[in-house]
This record gives structure tokens, sequence and C-alpha cells, in this order.
């Protein structure tokens, strides 16, 4: 998710890439300079802002992966494994709270 908050090399953002799909263009070539393609480029510097803000508060997942600790036979230390059940526990109590109070404040027809 960083890479895409840090602006993509080419192909352009979500707004950019939907136009490159509608329109069946390539990647690699440049839009037509249009009013609309720079309206989809500005929105574009905005989406990956708060794709990199978000980028920020949800944990890395991928520094998860034990898997290289696997492959020499199982051999995890623990520290490693209370850290990741610590950070894994705390974004999960928070998910869970913001959603309850999510939750709580809508009506619910019964």
């Amino acid at each position: 998710m960083v890479e895409i908050g840090m602006h993509p090399k080419y192909g352009g953002g979500p707004v950019e890439s939907l136009i490159r799909i509608v329109t069946q263009a390539n990647m690699v070539s440049d839009l037509a300079d249009s009013p609309g393609v720079n309206l989809a480029k500005a929105l574009d510097r905005g989406l990956e802002w708060w794709l990199l803000q978000l980028s920020h508060v949800i944990p890395p997942l991928p520094r998860f992966g034990l898997g290289d600790f696997v492959a020499y036979g199982y051999n995890i230390p623990g520290n490693i494994i209370a850290v990741d059940i610590t950070t894994i526990a705390a974004f999960s109590v928070v998910l869970l709270l913001v959603g309850y109070f999510f939750m709580r404040t809508r009506e619910v027809a019964a």
C-alpha cells in the first residue's frame, strides 16, 4: 500500500487506471492532455495521499510472515511471536471498538 501511496511509476492511480481501462489505452503511453485527464490526475494525487496516511495506521502485514523461520525447522523466537501477537491484538481491539461505536450509533430497525 505504501508503494501506491508514493505515486506509481507508470499507469497512474486508480482514477487514471479506470480511464485507461475504459479507453483501452496502455499503461506506458501518456494520456492526451485534457481537462478530464488533469482532473483524474488531481483526484489520484488526493487518493494517493489518503492511501499513504492509511498505510501508517494499518500494521504492515507482510512483516508478520514467518516463512523464513519455518524454512529452517520451526525455529521461531518467542519474542518475535510476542511482538506480532501484541501488534495484531492491539490493532484488532481498536478496530473492534471503532466498529462497536459505529454500530451503536446507527439506528437498527426492529
